[in-house]
């Protein structure tokens, strides 16, 4: 019998917390209907393949949400949550994404190229093979970050913070890196075998040689 009540009660708690985390139905239906959705839930959501380019989704709360292949060109994201997020090749370009939340969300083969992603919380998430030339990423955090062969040609890291991110086979061509913060990033296959190299930014032909390591 009290074998049973603690079944039933975990049943319960499991019930109260899927409640507590699933998005709101309403602002999916709306959010894939039309688009406009400023502040909607949409935590764990699976949206696969959705075509929301010009949608207005500010402030929008996106975390632990299924978005791969998903089409944000020229949407507003602007304050909008994806900690936790799948954005795995999600098209972003041209998105103003100031304020943006991603911490932790995975990336992987994104297309962000020419994004605003200036002082967004980048930290932990990964853009392992995503594109990001031309955009602007000045002031980000990016501690932690996996941005294994990225593409940042282009880019704006002015004031951004690198400390901790893996950037091994990473493309920084032309990138501007004023005063970045490149201590303790991994360049190397074995992060293990990773000793100091400041030449790294003389490879990347930098378009700035002032940084912080």
């Amino acid at each position: 019998m009290r074998k049973k009540s603690l079944i039933l009660m975990a049943i319960c708690f499991l019930l109260i917390v899927c409640s507590a985390i699933a998005f709101n139905e309403d602002d999916l239906i709306t959010v894939t209907e039309t688009g406009y959705c400023p502040k909607g839930d949409l935590s764990f959501a699976i949206i696969h393949n959705a075509s929301l380019n010009f949608a207005c989704l500010q402030e929008a709360n996106f975390k632990g949400a299924y978005l791969s292949n998903a089409d944000l060109r020229d949407s507003n994201l602007h304050g909008a949550i994806f900690q936790g997020a799948n954005l795995s090749y999600a098209n972003f370009s041209t998105v103003g994404l100031g304020g943006i939340f991603l911490r932790d969300a995975i990336q992987g083969g994104a297309d962000l190229r020419n994004a605003n992603l200036s002082g967004a919380n980048l930290r932990g998430a990964n853009f392992s093979g995503a594109n990001l030339s031309g955009a602007n990423l000045s002031g980000a955090d990016l501690r932690g970050a996996d941005l294994r062969t990225a593409v940042f040609s282009d880019a704006n890291f002015s004031d951004a913070n690198f400390s901790d991110a893996y950037i091994f086979k990473a493309q920084f061509s032309d990138a501007g890196l004023r005063y970045a913060i490149l201590k303790g990033a991994i360049r190397t296959q074995r992060p293990d075998l990773e000793k100091p190299d400041r030449s790294f930014l003389k490879r990347c032909r930098s378009k700035f040689f002032t940084w912080i390591y």
